[in-house]
């Protein structure tokens, strides 16, 4: 039940022009480096926890099929809010600066194929964040991982159907700052997030082109009117 709860909820928001998460990266004038997200669901309650994670904490991520899949000791102790179940952090940090976040990403994310007799180095995506944010300390430490493990939904339907699934940001305390996007069955393709923000789907670059469209707008009041600019 609980995995069908984290397939409908998968990033706490769904693909309606009211719920809709984003995510910002802020620098201060101190140079201190600050992430923030909005979390907006309005259908039902995502009973979502504060879960406070230690060093060398032993994980196993749980197949769609209930088989286990990977399994690690935690190195670095971590914050965030779960949903729908303790274990799918939506949003983290950890002690060492490195903080990241899953976004909704329907009809644009495609996992690898779920293959139960291999699932070794597999983990859900539901468990992607909690397992950045208990490995590493580094944007770059997570982009050589990546090729070491296999990310599968964490819920299919009786047919077959994989759970929509979700894009990640993933940012260090240097300022680093990744989105993460897995697409056309597997293939995963990494952005440097120079615009400093996340939300739902399209594409990390639609949304980057689509900035396109606002480039001569400006905030404030016009001079000559009392309209917006």
């Amino acid at each position: 039940m609980k995995l069908k709860l984290a397939a409908a909820l998968i990033a706490s928001c769904v693909a309606y022009t009211a719920n809709a998460c984003t995510g910002i990266s802020l620098t201060t004038t101190q140079d201190d480096y600050i992430q923030a997200r909005t979390i907006e669901w309005g259908e039902n309650d995502l009973n979502s926890k504060l879960v406070i994670s230690p060093r060398k904490h032993i994980y196993t991520s749980t197949m769609p099929d209930q088989k286990k899949g990977l399994t690690w000791e935690s190195k670095y102790g971590f914050t965030g809010i779960s949903v729908s179940d303790d274990r799918f952090i939506a949003e983290g940090v950890n002690e060492a600066g490195l903080s990241s976040g899953l976004f909704y990403f329907k009809n644009y994310g495609s996992l690898a194929k779920y293959d139960p007799n291999n699932t070794r180095n597999n983990i859900t995506d539901m468990d992607f964040v909690r397992w950045m944010l208990s490995q590493f300390s580094t944007v770059e430490e997570v982009e050589q991982a990546l090729a070491k493990i296999k990310i599968v939904p964490v819920y299919m339907d009786a047919k077959g159907n994989p759970s929509p699934t979700a894009h990640w940001r993933v940012a260090d305390k240097n300022g680093n700052n990744i989105v993460i996007e897995i697409m056309n069955h597997g293939q995963i393709n990494i952005h440097k997030n120079t615009a400093q923000v996340l939300t739902n789907a399209p594409d990390y670059q639609w949304h980057i082109t689509n900035l396109n469209n606002y480039i001569n707008l400006h905030p404030g009041v016009s001079k000559d009117s009392k309209s917006m600019v």
